[in-house]
């Protein structure tokens, strides 16, 4: 789908296959819920709030789910290799279990009903802010790969019902622990 072509087209059918979704190409299109597709490109569905499944999805570029609040899950046919800034900010995702190598900031930024996330042994960076005022977000297990550099600042900031977090022994980070988790 080509950029900007269906931008806020409220009667477009329920569900779509295509390789690629265009930036905007989808935009505010109040009547979809379901869509199959390799790549999003930036915000892509933003504003797609009846959005409630996607299959066979790899790309996910900056604010292509923005606000998506139907969208729950992502289904098990789809392995994510890359998350852009504010990809899925504002969803309603309950869980993740991301193999991918990048997730960038602000990307499960609000994501208030977000409980637990496992990020594989591949990631290696995982963006500021990316799950920060995550209200439920519960439970989180971090692999060695971001060692160094691979988190950035405040990234779970204001996770006020953070309980469990698995950071391995041999993990060293550039910034203080403190700074992942600052409560305000």
């Amino acid at each position: 789908i080509p950029p900007f072509c269906f931008c806020g087209c409220d009667e477009l059918k329920q569900e779509f296959a295509v390789s690629s979704v265009g930036k905007f190409g989808l935009y505010s299109c109040a009547s979809i819920e379901r869509i199959a597709s390799e790549k999003l490109n930036n915000c892509a569905l933003a504003f797609c709030v009846e959005l409630k499944e996607i299959h066979s999805l790899s790309i996910v570029e900056d604010g292509a789910l923005f606000n998506c609040k139907g969208l729950t899950q992502i289904n098990r046919d789809v392995v994510l290799e890359k998350i852009g800034r504010f990809a899925f900010s504002g969803t309603g995702l309950l869980s993740l279990s991301f193999q991918g190598s990048f997730i960038g900031d602000y990307a499960f930024y609000k994501c208030n009903h977000l409980e637990s996330v496992v990020l594989e042994k591949d990631i290696r960076y995982l963006g500021e802010y990316s799950f920060a005022l995550c209200n439920d977000l519960r439970e989180v297990v971090l692999p060695e790969s971001l060692c160094g550099y691979g988190i950035g600042i405040e990234c779970f900031k204001n996770c006020k019902s953070l309980e469990k977090i698995v950071i391995p022994e041999k993990a060293q980070f550039e910034h203080t622990k403190k700074e992942f988790f600052v409560e305000e």
